[in-house]
């Protein structure tokens, strides 16, 4: 179960932390965590490329990280094809209700990143709708989408939003590029109010270079 808590409040209602778990089950519906194939190489550390809380703007804090994965299909492409040699994952928010930000590293040996990248370049831009795979307890989600125009973000970045066909659903704003092997997506997203891109836009000009 995600825990939420405010410090200045204490932890929320059980009632609210039910419903927000859910929304995010449903934003992430058919994501599955997918495990390392085996110990990484010295020399790939994701935990380089996670964002401080320092890099942002004075009102975020940590937050609980849902240590959830994104293995789904978006748009035909598969955004995690094969396990990557190591991962990490941070989250952080401005309050119970959000807005949140949550960053997924994943470090490969091989060329999935730019496969995965060069496949959401091309696909993303045409695509207008895609349905994530339920997994066990959840059920399968129509999303629409549309891309994000991220002023001060690089071409090599692909960004979109995503709305569940179902109501009420959790409307979430993602950004995918990668560092050499490593492939770098950030999730943005708020219980009661639509995501803000310029949330993306700061997550992304903290990433270490």
């Amino acid at each position: 179960m995600i825990t939420m808590t405010d410090p200045s409040r204490g932890p929320l209602p059980r009632s609210w932390v039910a419903v927000i778990a859910g929304l995010i089950t449903v934003a992430l519906a058919g994501c599955q965590l997918t495990p390392p194939a085996a110990p990484p190489p010295p020399d790939v550390r994701p935990d380089d490329y996670l964002i401080k809380v320092e890099d942002l703007p004075k009102d975020w804090r940590l937050s609980n990280d849902s240590a959830g994965g994104y293995r789904t299909q978006v748009c035909g492409v598969d955004l995690e094809p094969s396990p990557p040699a190591a991962m990490a994952s941070v989250r952080f928010s401005m309050g119970p209700f959000g807005p949140f930000v949550q960053q997924y590293v994943r470090s490969y040996t091989d060329d999935t990143a730019e496969r995965v990248i060069t496949g959401l370049s091309g696909a993303v831009p045409g695509c207008t709708s895609f349905v994530a795979t339920g997994t066990k307890g959840t059920k399968s989600e129509t999303f629409r989408i549309t891309p994000l125009k991220l002023d001060s973000a690089g071409s090599e970045v692909v960004s979109w939003r995503q709305v569940p066909e179902s109501n009420p659903g959790l409307i979430t704003d993602l950004a995918f590029f990668r560092r050499g092997d490593t492939m770098i997506a950030f999730l943005s997203y708020s219980i009661r109010d639509e995501p803000d891109p310029k949330v993306l836009e700061q997550a992304i000009a903290a990433v270490p270079k």
